[in-house]
């Protein structure tokens, strides 16, 4: 049980990392919130509050960019949501 946990941990950090560099990339500035526990269907929500993006289609658009990249590398119970200030 705690080779599962700490392997989670490890993944998530891995994860977070990564995002940094992918938001990074784009040029995407602000607060990044990663649950460290899945919801009920086993999937984590990451939160991204962008302090320099003004608008919601471009949000989307580097939203789903990055969200295909994750899924690619983490798989698909980790999703991403842009939110503009």
């Amino acid at each position: 049980m705690k080779t599962a946990v700490k392997n989670r941990k490890s993944e998530i950090h891995e994860l977070k990392s990564f995002i940094e560099k992918m938001l990074s990339d784009f040029s995407v500035t602000g607060k990044t919130i990663i649950p460290s526990e899945p919801d009920n269907e086993g999937d984590y929500y990451i939160i991204v509050y962008a302090d320099n993006i003004k608008s919601f289609p471009k949000a989307i658009d580097i939203e789903k960019k990055i969200q295909k990249i994750i899924r690619g590398k983490f798989g698909d119970k980790f999703l991403i949501s842009i939110i503009p200030k």
